[in-house]
């Protein structure tokens, strides 16, 4: 018998996008799955739609509840989930029939604790026939002990959402996505790969993911910050772990996004500077720390540019891109 997978779905007025992203998983090939979608005090016909797919498939969970946020929806989720695997998507977007099926054989085959697949970004209107690839069987990568870390640091952004992927259960024991916060994922995807003795990547484009115009994501305001804070707190568990090399590189990210919500924040907001001033001088903090770390002196200089301006340091970083840029082959 094959394990149980627990597939997590938020659900908050999405009335429009709903039935596909629920088809597409009633689709699997993969056909033990428990189905949880969570109704997160939807205020369009969500609530009614979650019910009626309850009634037609038996593998179909609902839970109704008031509305706290996409965090809160998959830590509910979380809380009920019996699979031995889990895996997360969010109800705009849908997937491939075979994306559990491909993400569970390679964790089998593999001894890995997770598996992460790549994601197709998609506009409304897009004639998806056209932007699908076939999904025949691409390269396969496993990565074991100090690499997974490497991975996770080196990766991007596949490397970092929670949609595109299956996990052992377990490794949420512990864990659970902060309440309130954009850049979710960021908060808890080093503490999960820290986890993980093994992981296994697959280049399949199995995950398609709606960029929809009016959604928060698309407009920088205060809250993007919460990046900023993810960032933070992941440089501060590498220094804490010893792990200076995924430090520095969290480090890197961190800076960068102070970067640019120094460029794109509208300080005529007084509340605006506030919170950018209080971020900042946690940025300058934990950089300081890990100035006397066994670290790069390009890092280092980094660090120093920083805190004498981030303008500086922003010229300082291009012109090591540009040196870098020179070294590479063309």
């Amino acid at each position: 018998m094959e394990p149980l997978i627990s597939v997590i779905v938020p659900v908050y007025n999405v009335e429009k996008y709903l039935r596909k992203c629920v088809d597409s998983i009633i689709a699997q090939t993969y056909k033990n799955l428990e189905i949880i979608l969570v109704d997160d005090g939807s205020p369009d016909n969500c609530g009614a739609i979650c019910d009626e797919y309850e009634e037609k498939d038996g593998r179909i969970k609902v839970i109704h509840k008031e509305n706290g946020g996409l965090s809160s929806a998959r830590n509910a989720g979380l809380d009920i989930a019996s699979g031995e695997y889990i895996g997360f998507i969010d109800s705009d977007d849908f997937i491939s029939p075979r994306m559990y099926e491909r993400l569970y054989d390679a964790i089998k085959r593999a001894g890995a604790d997770l598996c992460k697949c790549d994601f197709l970004r998609f506009s409304e209107g897009q004639d998806m026939e056209e932007a699908i690839a076939e999904e025949t069987l691409a390269e396969e990568r496993v990565y074991c002990g100090e690499d997974v870390l490497d991975a996770f640091s080196n990766g991007g952004v596949t490397f970092v959402t929670a949609v595109n992927k299956l996990y052992k259960k377990e490794l949420w024991n512990d864990i659970r996505f902060p309440y309130g916060k954009l850049h979710e994922d960021e908060f808890v995807a080093h503490r999960i790969y820290d986890k993980c003795m093994s992981i296994v990547s697959i280049s399949d484009c199995l995950y398609y993911y709606l960029q929809r115009s009016e959604s928060i994501m698309h407009v920088y305001n205060i809250r993007r910050l919460d990046v900023v804070e993810a960032l933070c707190e992941r440089t501060e568990y590498f220094i804490a772990s010893k792990n200076y090399i995924a430090a520095q590189i969290a480090l890197n990210g961190m800076l960068f996004a102070i970067l640019k919500a120094k460029d794109k924040l509208d300080f005529t907001v007084k509340e605006n500077k506030r919170i950018f001033l209080e971020r900042k001088k946690q940025v300058k903090k934990i950089a300081k720390k890990l100035f006397f770390k066994k670290i790069s002196n390009k890092s280092r200089i980094k660090i120093l540019s920083f805190c004498i301006s981030p303008s500086l340091f922003k010229c300082i970083s291009d012109l090591l891109k540009m040196r870098r840029e020179k070294r590479e082959p063309k």
